[in-house]
C-alpha cells in the first residue's frame, strides 16, 4: 500500500481524490491547513504528495522539501504557470497536473511507478558497470606495475594475479589492490 499525503484546502479536490484513488491501494492522509505542512514538513514521509496550488501558493521551498521526502510530488494547479516552479520542474519526480485532468491521477501514479522501477533497474545496471570498470582499471594498473617491476609480459602479469587470487582464495581485485598498496609504501 502506498501512502499519499494530500495538501489541499479544497473539499472538492479532497473528495475527488477519495473517489479516484482506491483505498486498498493507497493510504490517504489529508492536511487541510497550511500551518500543518509548515510545522511538520521535515517529518512528513510518504510515497506520494499531492499538493493543491492554492494550498501553498507556489512556495517552492516547501515543494523542494516535499520532493526530499516523497517518491513523487503531484502539483495540481489551474493555469500551468511555470514561473515560480522552474527550479523544481526539471526533477523527474515532480509532476504538474492541470486541475481538469485530476481524473487520470491513478493512471499517472501507476505509470510513474512503472517508470521508476525501470529507472531503478537501469541505475543498478549502471552501478554494476561502474564497479566493473573500476575493478578492471585497478587490475590493469596492477598488471602495469608487475610488468615494469618484474619485466613480465601483460599475459604473464595477468596470470600471476589469477594464480595469487586462487592460491589465497580471494579475488583478483584484492590481489591487484595489495600490489598497488605495496607500490605506494615504497
Amino acid at each position: 500500500m502506498r501512502s499519499v499525503n494530500v495538501f489541499s484546502n479544497s473539499t472538492i479536490l479532497s473528495s475527488n481524490l477519495k473517489s479516484l484513488l482506491d483505498y486498498q491501494k493507497y493510504d490517504l492522509q489529508f492536511y487541510n491547513h497550511t500551518y500543518e505542512i509548515v510545522n511538520h514538513i521535515r517529518s512528513l514521509r510518504g510515497n506520494i504528495a499531492i499538493v493543491d496550488e492554492n494550498y501553498i501558493a507556489s512556495n517552492t521551498r516547501l515543494l523542494v522539501e516535499l520532493l526530499a521526502n516523497h517518491d513523487l510530488v503531484v502539483y495540481v494547479n489551474y493555469s500551468l504557470d511555470y514561473g515560480k516552479l522552474m527550479n523544481v520542474i526539471n526533477n523527474y519526480r515532480f509532476l504538474l497536473l492541470k486541475k481538469d485532468k485530476i481524473n487520470s491521477i491513478g493512471e499517472v501514479i501507476d505509470y510513474f511507478y512503472k517508470a521508476k522501477e525501470h529507472i531503478d533497474k537501469l541505475e543498478g545496471k549502471l552501478n554494476n558497470l561502474e564497479d566493473s570498470i573500476l575493478e578492471n582499471k585497478t587490475i590493469y594498473k596492477a598488471k602495469l606495475v608487475l610488468m615494469k617491476q618484474n619485466k613480465l609480459s601483460e599475459e604473464d602479469a595477468y596470470k600471476y594475479i589469477i594464480r595469487e587470487a586462487m592460491s589465497n582464495n580471494t579475488t583478483k581485485l584484492k590481489i591487484a589492490k595489495s600490489i598497488l598498496e605495496r607500490v605506494k609504501k615504497w
